[in-house]
């Protein structure tokens, strides 16, 4: 990696970290130049400014999520469980889901609060993220409902008891908790999907 390449990459990590630690407005360039080892004006060599900065990094940090999910990992656990009951398969999307929001909480913490006062950040969001994961869940319920594993209910609500109980659950180990453990998440999910799909599973299933 180029010298620019890592002076700019690091200029990043402290912004994601004093964001983070200290919110959007209490982070100042002259701190993130500080963290950064590098001077104020060398911030805006690569960026116009902490508006651009922080934008800068979601988006990318956005596109990065979107390949990861859409084109890497969630077709690979379909591939390998498409064997298996579309219970199982959901069971498995979610527990990877905590494991991959907990290792990136920071970056989605300041996301989600972005996008509540971005309305750029928050289209964005929606075209490249959320939009794709309703057509993924989307294909996984449909499939549940046609197998007779899974009740005939509107895939929404499906959503908001899965994913949204997921969101939830890691929100409520950061804020309350204080801690966002991976493997802490994905025992705590384990037990939390399964009461879910007990409401979900069909007749035919019990």
């Amino acid at each position: 990696m180029k010298k620019s390449d890592r002076t700019k990459q690091k200029i990043i990590d402290c912004t994601i970290d004093l964001i983070y630690k200290k919110g959007y407005d209490n982070t100042s360039t002259k701190s993130i130049a500080e963290c950064s080892e590098v001077s104020e004006a060398t911030i805006f060599k690569y960026f116009n400014s902490k508006k651009d900065l922080l934008k800068s990094i979601l988006k990318e940090m956005i596109k990065k999520f979107k390949k990861y999910s859409t084109e890497e990992i969630l077709p690979t656990l379909i591939k390998k469980h498409k064997d298996q009951s579309i219970e199982k398969l959901l069971k498995e999307v979610l527990k990877e889901r905590s494991s991959f929001i907990a290792k990136n909480f920071p970056i989605i913490k300041i996301i989600l609060q972005e996008m509540m006062v971005n309305e750029e950040i928050r289209i964005f969001f929606l075209d490249n993220i959320w939009k794709e994961m309703e057509k993924f869940s989307n294909f996984i319920f449909e499939l549940g409902k046609k197998t007779g594993e899974f009740k005939n209910v509107d895939n929404n609500i499906i959503r908001k008891l899965t994913f949204g109980v997921l969101i939830y659950t890691v929100i409520e180990k950061a804020t309350i908790e204080k801690k966002v453990k991976p493997e802490t998440i994905e025992i705590e999910m384990e037990k939390i999907v399964e009461t879910v799909l007990d409401g979900l599973r069909s007749d035919k299933n019990e």
